[in-house]
């Protein structure tokens, strides 16, 4: 794919994407939003559009653009990776409007995650890292791959619910199908980088991880 093509789809999918409700005004408070000391309304917010994102937009978009996000994570597409990162800030502006906050920890990269002993056994994919989620289930992290039955998954580290008085550094794995279904792992851990890997690692060795353990509709889901 030519450099052009790639930018004319992330500025048309974009578009779109940035036409979503959130149309409220952004307050200076919130532009600051970095270390998240924000009112109960701009709490709300903040969730709603972190939300947005990271659990519908960019894996709607990586699941319509699959064929160029296998070739990068294969290494075969070297243009992609560097656009899908300029994205990632266009989508969060976009979604902002007027004072978009400073989106702090924003980054993605393809990455290698040892699976046992051997350098050699990795499975390559795309890690995202977002800014701070502001409540459950925002996420952390998510990460892109292909799955050893060809499968392109978008996996997700989100934020733990808190129970009062409970660990708010506690993240679960979960993710998103490209049927639209959710799933949810049961796995947990830390909230850093190395932590969401160790969390990560064993599901990865798995011969066929399920692609949807939870339907947000109800009931399981056959794929």
């Amino acid at each position: 794919m030519q450099n052009k093509s790639i930018l004319a789809a992330l500025a048309a999918f974009a578009l779109v994407a940035g036409s979503a409700p959130c149309h409220a005004e952004t307050t200076n408070a919130v532009a600051k939003a970095d270390k998240l000391e924000l009112t109960a309304q701009q709490k709300t917010r903040y969730h709603n559009i972190h939300y947005n994102y990271g659990h519908r937009l960019i894996p709607e978009f990586v699941f319509k653009y699959s064929i160029h996000v296998r070739e990068s994570i294969e290494g075969s597409d070297t243009e992609f990776p560097e656009q899908f990162g300029k994205f990632l800030v266009g989508l969060w502006n976009d979604l902002w409007g007027a004072e978009p906050p400073e989106p702090v920890g924003l980054n993605s990269e393809i990455i290698g995650v040892g699976i046992g002993t051997n350098d050699t056994d990795r499975v390559n994919g795309f890690l995202i890292t977002f800014p701070e989620p502001p409540q459950s289930p925002d996420n952390y992290f998510a990460f892109v791959f292909v799955d050893k039955n060809m499968n392109l998954r978008y996996l997700t580290y989100e934020k733990s619910i808190s129970f009062g008085g409970g660990n708010d550094n506690f993240a679960v794995l979960c993710g998103w199908n490209p049927n639209g279904s959710r799933a949810n792992y049961g796995l947990s851990g830390g909230i850093t980088r190395d932590e969401f890997l160790a969390v990560l690692r064993p599901f990865l060795t798995k011969e066929s991880p399920p692609l949807a353990a939870w339907n947000p509709s109800g009931g399981e889901v056959e794929n």
